[in-house]
């Protein structure tokens, strides 16, 4: 996948997660309700995208660190860790 669509795949993330945001924990029937038929159709003015979406973004990045090492092989076994890291990083609230 080339860099510009794995940045259109987050960013259609992030923009599903911000339209999503106001209704999360909702159930169908109490969408319908305040919505309509249809459900929301327009993000929230401001949209907020959630931790989803930093997490994704979190394991993105460690996977990108990641690339090219072959933990099958014995390549720098332990290094599986990148990952955890930057999740950590991500829920603490520093970027990684």
């Amino acid at each position: 996948m080339d860099i510009q669509r794995a940045q259109a795949v987050l960013f259609g993330l992030a923009v599903g997660d911000a339209l999503g945001y106001p209704v999360e924990f909702n159930s169908l029937e109490e969408i319908k309700q305040i919505y309509g038929p249809n459900g929301i159709l327009e993000p929230p003015d401001p949209a907020h995208y959630t931790d989803d979406t930093q997490m994704t973004i979190a394991l993105a990045e460690g996977l990108l660190e990641f690339r090219g090492i072959d933990i099958a092989q014995g390549d720098h076994p332990g290094d599986e860790r990148i990952v955890v890291r930057r999740l950590l990083r991500r829920a603490a609230g520093r970027s990684a």
